[in-house]
């Protein structure tokens, strides 16, 4: 039939998807598994879609309007998948009404977590209006993969049993739900639900290559153009990759969205992927490792450069709110992107975690880091955060550890000439500018006594 159509309609050109069908020769291997009514209504339901229905696609055609070419799309007949009972009932739920499923066919309800499948046919659907939504909506671009099942139900996995239910009726000669073979299972593109079927080997060798927090990964986006490797997307091969981490790792039968990540270009957001969605990034990737700052010569000389560059922490001081203290939500944005989305969690202090806002806009205020470094000012640092030092014997040593790891690099990125013209800060228009090293909110000017300065070289040390 498919044959004879093709050559009435000039091979196909004008109805689309026939050439699928002349093609599509494994359809004849799931005829024995139906009897002749239902072989006949499925081959009959199928070339007529094919022919009058106006949103079907070919392949190619799919693969340009949705600009996706891995992954769903790229499943020919003939390949063995795995196909996750999950996916495919969120999928009917939202997209497809119950009166429009598969009749005769195997219930999703009655299938395993994870299923192993061989794919006999697949088809394209065009974007089209929502038929279960009231409102304009469309529903998104689709690949209809009709697989057979290829465990029987008392096959034992580990993924779980097949549930054996009856259904009077339906079932034929006393076979039961299980005796069916064939199952529908749409895949939209470019929607919130991840693909849920997926290359069988591709299935177990991420069950068998487990993730872990703080692991550096990858995922693909199809549909995006170019990268901008300083917001944490590359390009590689022609594709397009989102630069992330493993935050948290859950359990879960079928591995399905098991995998919590944060992506570098976003790192106030999180969400759930299904390990084979990530790869592990190149070890380019990785985290950066950032150097500490050198050794400081407390007897040199300061330069015209160093004043120059005294003055210019004061000001970055004050445009991030020194001394109110008002911009913390624009501190963390900008540590974030200092740590490359990654920034280090500041440890606790005097028995309560470091407030390293405070902690930056008091040291910059100083001078920075070497300025403070110098001139032995860390314990006055420490001062404007209200804790009780009396007993602390190493604040001063604690505290500059604490700004080496979380704060320095940020220092070095707020004084770069980039960031000084984006934040607008310029230090020549500044009407007032207090003589360095500048005062501390709530204390009064003195010079460092002689207990404190053996106190901090004991530090130091």
């Amino acid at each position: 039939a498919a044959a004879h159509l093709g050559h009435d309609a000039g091979d196909g050109d004008e109805f689309p998807g026939v050439k699928d069908v002349k093609n599509a020769l494994e359809l004849v291997d799931a005829l024995p598994d139906l009897n002749v009514r239902r072989a006949a209504n499925l081959i009959n339901q199928f070339i007529r879609f094919q022919i009058i229905d106006t949103k079907r696609m070919s392949s190619a055609a799919f693969k340009q309007c949705t600009g996706v070419s891995s992954g769903v799309p790229s499943i020919k007949a003939g390949a063995i998948v795995a196909l996750i009972k999950k996916g495919l009932t969120k999928t009917y739920n939202r997209y497809v009404e119950r009166k429009n499923r598969p009749r005769n066919w195997i219930d999703q309800d009655t299938l395993r977590p994870v299923e192993r499948c061989v794919v006999l046919s697949t088809a394209y659907r065009a974007s089209e209006p929502s038929r279960s939504r009231s409102d304009d909506a469309e529903t998104p671009p689709c690949t209809w993969l009709m697989c057979m099942l290829v465990d029987s139900g008392e096959t034992q996995r580990s993924v779980g049993m097949r549930k054996q239910v009856a259904e009077d009726g339906d079932a034929e000669d006393g076979d039961d739900k299980d005796a069916r073979r064939l199952v529908m299972a749409p895949v939209y593109a470019g929607g919130d639900i991840a693909d849920y079927v997926l290359d069988w080997n591709k299935y177990e060798d991420s069950r068998n290559k487990p993730w872990v927090v703080h692991d550096r990964i990858m995922m693909q986006f199809e549909g995006v153009s170019g990268g901008d490797e300083s917001n944490g997307i590359v390009a590689i091969d022609d594709a397009v990759y989102y630069l992330g981490r493993v935050r948290r790792v859950r359990t879960s039968p079928d591995c399905w969205e098991t995998v919590q990540v944060v992506f570098d270009s976003d790192p106030e957001d999180w969400m759930w992927v299904s390990p084979w969605e990530i790869v592990a990034a190149p070890e380019k990737y990785h985290d950066p490792v950032f150097d500490r700052p050198g050794a400081i010569d407390p007897d040199r000389e300061l330069t015209e450069k160093d004043m120059a560059a005294i003055v210019l922490s004061k000001s970055i001081a004050r445009r991030l709110g020194w001394p109110a203290g008002t911009r913390h939500s624009e501190f963390d944005k900008l540590r974030a992107q200092a740590y490359r989305g990654h920034p280090p969690s500041g440890p606790v202090f005097c028995h309560a975690p470091l407030n390293l806002y405070r902690v930056f806009i008091e040291t910059m205020h100083l001078g920075g880091y070497e300025s403070v470094t110098r001139n032995k000012y860390w314990k006055q640092v420490a001062r404007t955060l209200g804790r009780d030092l009396s007993t602390q014997t190493s604040a001063s040593f604690a505290l500059r550890t604490a700004y080496e790891k979380c704060l320095h690099e940020l220092e070095k990125y707020l004084s770069t000439p980039e960031m000084i013209e984006k934040l607008e800060v310029n230090a020549s228009t500044l009407e007032t500018m207090d003589a360095f090293p500048g005062t501390v909110p709530g204390t009064a000017r003195k010079p460092v006594d002689e207990d404190e300065d053996d106190e901090d070289d004991e530090d130091d040390e």
